[in-house]
């Protein structure tokens, strides 16, 4: 089932509002930065790595808020 907004198909996932609301609390591995994120900024930092020090990133480094 894909996502549509005024008949564009969107292309994406259907995600619940819940799960596009979560909040995660984020720290990282190697320097140790500390934010809230929103699902989005998760998935982003999971495939591009810690925008401070550029680690890699992993589940295990959120938390839900």
């Amino acid at each position: 089932m894909t996502l549509q907004s005024e008949g564009v198909d969107l292309g994406r996932s259907v995600v619940s509002k819940v799960e596009m609301a979560q909040k995660y609390r984020f720290a990282c591995p190697t320097c140790e930065e500390r934010v809230i994120v929103d699902r989005d900024v998760r998935d982003k930092l999971l495939t591009q790595g810690c925008v401070v020090c550029s680690a890699s990133v992993y589940p295990n480094c959120f938390e839900p808020v």
